[in-house]
């Protein structure tokens, strides 16, 4: 990623390494909607301290960041049955995602956005029975945010932030990258920081989406929360690990494919004395659900 932000040219990669996979439930027919956004990964674009969980702490009046960060998924979405691989329907994909944020007004207000870009994605379109694989470059859905800080951590060991986000129906829909509706919702984070070595933070929200099914997997208005933590190794060096849900709200938790769980971490390096961060990490499913890694 890179970064500028307080007047000082922050940068960073992240290569983030996930098998997403997608389960698609035991009928034959390869009959699939278009409209179905299967990418799990939504980083955070405030320049924290975390992946893809955003923090407590916004950016000042008048500071920006930039960012772009890109990875590589193998199989990220496929056609199973009974658990076991039918066949691909997006078998590689490397993708990267700009981003950037302003401050507004202190604490109060910052408003960001977020540009995906598929720019491989090896396609076999699952409405035909013996597709050849086919590259494609497409955008995913554009997301914008706002962000403000109800509880600053100024003087206290925590602090509370709101996220309002909204998506535009940018994303190829066709290739499963995009919703082809507007959605929006909000998030709360909530970061606990007792000392300068150790942060953790919680994350909770909800997206609202108009109802479509994919095979036994019915997607709608989806309860989001996260949690992770930040501990730093040496000055330069941070570990950040987290856990990540998503589910239905209509029968919450109820089916395991509506219900996916994933984990990730990595490492964050500030490279000393240029304001540079550099990360490096991965993901993978500990529930199987749609859109989670594996």
């Amino acid at each position: 990623l890179v970064y500028f932000m307080h007047r000082r040219f922050h940068a960073g990669k992240r290569i983030l390494l996930a098998i997403l996979l997608l389960l698609l439930g035991e009928k034959e027919t390869l009959a699939m909607p278009a409209g179905y956004d299967f990418l799990s990964l939504k980083p955070a674009t405030d320049g924290g301290n975390y992946f893809s969980l955003w923090g407590a702490k916004n950016i000042r009046k008048k500071d920006f960041v930039f960012g772009n960060y890109f990875y590589y998924s193998s199989n990220p979405l496929q056609l199973l049955r009974s658990g076991a691989r039918l066949r691909g329907v997006v078998d590689q994909l490397f993708m990267q995602e700009f981003h950037a944020s302003y401050g507004i007004i202190d604490r109060w207000l910052s408003a960001g956005v977020n540009v995906p870009v598929a720019w491989s994605l090896d396609f076999l379109d699952p409405n035909v029975a013996l597709p050849a694989s086919d590259k494609k470059t497409a955008f995913g859905d554009i997301r914008l945010h706002l962000k403000t800080e109800l509880m600053d951590m100024k003087d206290r060991e925590w602090g509370i932030a709101l996220i309002p986000f909204l998506t535009i129906p940018t994303g190829s829909g066709d290739l499963f990258l995009g919703s082809k509706s507007l959605t929006g919702g909000g998030l709360l984070a909530l970061e606990f920081e007792p000392n300068q070595k150790v942060s953790m933070v919680l994350n909770a929200g909800v997206e609202l989406a108009p109802n479509f099914q994919i095979r036994n997997a019915n997607k709608n208005t989806q309860l989001m929360a996260g949690i992770g933590g930040r501990v730093n190794l040496s000055p330069a060096i941070a570990a950040v690990a987290e856990l990540i849900s998503s589910g239905r709200i209509s029968g919450l938790y109820q089916e395991e494919v509506e219900s996916p769980l994933e984990t990730r971490g990595g490492l964050k390096w500030g490279i000393p004395n240029t304001g540079l961060t550099a990360s490096l990490g991965g993901g993978a499913g500990i529930i199987r659900g749609s859109g989670a890694p594996t």
